[in-house]
């Protein structure tokens, strides 16, 4: 339904006419004036009372399309504004369900995504737990000269030069025992891990 620019809320009695006349014409002209007399009524019905007040526009709309869908009805009201009125109620009453509904739908996802969450940081924690038990345990089977390196170098971060400078050695021969204990390492621990987890 397009936007029309909003209208000063009708007055009880003329939008009372407006609504019979509809009950009795049903033209599209007819309804059209119904839109036009109701809508501010209904935006300022609504907009206290919707789950969301931004939406008051929307369930106006959807308060106008029910009760042009039930024209005859209106013939039967003694007051057909508080007819209109009850119509919206209604339109509330389910606007209210489906509020709580996704309320309590997106309540849910939280609660799940938080376990979710929980159980992969429990997950994530046990698996570093076990590798850093792993690295200690294979560590102590290093050559001690190797154990010195890698002390070091990654837990001390002394540089390359300053190993080799301290320990006498050259550079490369630092790296190049440094490559082998990480290889031998990382196999130590793929072997741990593999076996804890039979």
């Amino acid at each position: 339904m397009t936007e029309s620019p909003a209208a000063a809320p009708a007055h009880p009695s003329e939008l009372e006419t407006t609504l019979r006349d509809a009950a009795l014409d049903g033209s599209l002209a007819t309804q059209e004036r119904v839109v036009r007399a109701a809508q501010g009524l209904l935006i300022g019905y609504l907009a206290p009372r919707a789950p969301v007040p931004a939406d008051a526009d929307d369930l106006a709309q959807q308060v106008l399309i029910e009760a042009l869908g039930s024209l005859s009805r209106w013939r039967r009201a003694a007051d057909p504004v508080g007819w209109l009125l009850g119509v919206a109620r209604n339109v509330l009453r389910r606007a209210w369900r489906a509020h709580a509904r996704e309320a309590a739908r997106r309540s849910r996802l939280a609660v799940e995504m938080s376990a979710r969450l929980a159980e992969r940081l429990d997950d994530a924690a046990e698996r570093a737990a076990e590798r850093l038990a792993a690295l200690a345990a294979c560590e102590s089977n290093l050559p001690e000269g190797w154990r010195d390196l890698v002390d070091l170098h990654y837990r001390q971060h002394h540089s390359l030069d300053a190993i080799a400078h301290s320990r006498a050695i050259a550079k490369g021969t630092v790296g190049a025992t440094l490559f082998r204990a990480r290889a031998r390492l990382r196999a130590c621990i793929e072997a741990h891990l593999a076996e804890a987890s039979r």
